[in-house]
């Protein structure tokens, strides 16, 4: 479908961090022709414990509404992309106290600049 299309293009599977998510993705973007029931059809194709417990509580957090997919595609991309943000933010912070500890003043303040311009890009979530 289209949907799975423009997914495609804006979400690689790697992009995922958990294999059980990596493979709901597959069995997401794989399914070719809408489905009636897309939460039982992506359960029924979830064959092992993880996948189908994670999937079990995407579908129990997420309501997924009716509308353009295109649209949701992109909610969801911004908010897989703050989180990522957060994560690097605490990645830099973490090499700044290591660096400040090692002494290696320039090399800390370079990073302290890159955490700055982060938390700028975050301010605009």
């Amino acid at each position: 479908s289209d949907g799975n299309m423009y997914l495609r293009e804006i979400l690689q599977e790697s992009d995922l961090v958990l294999p059980s998510h990596q493979k709901l993705f597959r069995i997401i973007t794989d399914k070719e022709a809408p489905i009636k029931d897309n939460g039982t059809y992506i359960l029924s194709r979830c064959n092992d414990v993880e996948t189908s417990k994670e999937w079990t509580l995407i579908s129990e957090l997420v309501e997924i509404p009716e509308i353009d997919v295109d649209i949701l595609v992109e909610d969801y991309m911004k908010t897989i992309n703050h989180y990522r943000s957060i994560m690097q933010q605490k990645e830099l912070m973490d090499e700044i106290k290591r660096l400040e500890k090692q002494g290696r003043t320039n090399e800390s303040y370079e990073a302290a600049k890159k955490l700055i311009e982060l938390q700028k890009t975050l301010g605009r979530y």
